[in-house]
């Protein structure tokens, strides 16, 4: 890295640290003068409380996780953390309050509701981890090693079940194999349990099966990374990516378009995609660079919108 670009990644990181990827909301409260939009508090709402506690250890540097010190530097905006369950965050999604959430997939419904910045993050797409070494799943692969279908899965293995969360989503894609399972082969949670139930529930073998990606695991839960098996859903994409989803008000409006703006400077300067590779374990940098490729997030935020 250049020493100038080293020294604008140092004072990057000194004023944007991590929130969590996957579990945080904002909270916009506003004035309006005019016809301009006052400057306005952002309380980043975590519904993950050990997230929170790796937040404030600052352990992270992922792009999604860069929102608080970034937009209080960059956006003059004050940050405020709190702690709430998931379900609370839906409800003040669907409010009149001014409300954004970060680290969001863009999926076919959620574009009709919410409003969405250029992309914070990028990750390798969902994959379905087992914990049953002695099941055979030979007859469900293709050649490339992938299952065919989760519905193909779920018919050829013993009591399958598979337990996903209300309100999140999987990517596009896998959200549909999973809405193609009969009722008997899934179990929805509520939202107020989150990720980490799939995970207990998992690790119970009340579910032989899980899905989630590779870094997520990498980050809360390396044991279950490690003692699993995990495999890629012929056709499924490389890639899925996060952005700040919002609900439609004139704050929050106002403050997408600073925020992308923030964005296209962070990515003009090298820190934007400096930030994507740093939040992968060394192991996976080559993947992450993979994925910048394919994805043209190197070369660019404005790419055209995907619904992975």
């Amino acid at each position: 890295m250049s020493t100038g670009l080293k020294a604008d990644w140092l004072f990057t990181l000194q004023y944007l640290r991590c929130l969590s990827a996957s579990f945080l909301c904002l909270f916009f409260t506003t004035s309006v003068y005019s016809e301009e939009v006052a400057s306005y508090d952002i309380d980043f709402i975590f519904f993950d409380s050990t997230r929170a506690e790796a937040f404030n250890r600052k352990e992270s540097v992922e792009i999604d996780f860069v929102v608080k010190e970034h937009a209080q530097n960059m956006l003059n905006k004050k940050i405020v953390f709190q702690v709430l369950p998931s379900e609370r965050v839906w409800l003040s999604l669907r409010s009149p309050r001014p409300t954004c959430t970060p680290a969001k997939i863009k999926t076919k419904e959620r574009i009709d509701e919410f409003l969405f910045s250029l992309p914070t993050g990028i990750t390798a797409s969902s994959r379905i981890f087992s914990n049953n070494a002695n099941e055979s799943i030979a007859d469900v692969l293709n050649e490339q090693g992938e299952i065919k279908s989760l519905v193909d899965l779920a018919n050829h293995v013993d009591d399958f079940l598979l337990f996903h969360t209300r309100n999140r989503s999987y990517g596009n894609f896998m959200d549909q194999q999973i809405k193609s399972l009969a009722p008997a082969f899934r179990q929805e949670l509520a939202s107020t349990t989150g990720f980490a139930a799939e995970v207990r529930l998992f690790l119970a073998s009340r579910s032989s099966y899980l899905v989630a990606t590779p870094i997520l695991l990498h980050r809360a839960y390396p044991d279950v990374l490690r003692e699993s098996f995990h495999y890629k859903i012929a056709g499924s994409p490389s890639y899925s990516l996060g952005h700040i989803m919002c609900n439609d008000t004139v704050q929050t409006r106002a403050f997408i378009e600073e925020f992308n703006t923030a964005l296209k400077i962070m990515h003009a300067n090298g820190v934007y995609t400096q930030i994507q590779i740093d939040a992968y374990p060394l192991t996976l940098h080559k993947e992450m660079n993979e994925l910048l490729d394919e994805s043209g997030l190197r070369t660019s935020l404005d790419i055209a919108d995907r619904y992975n």
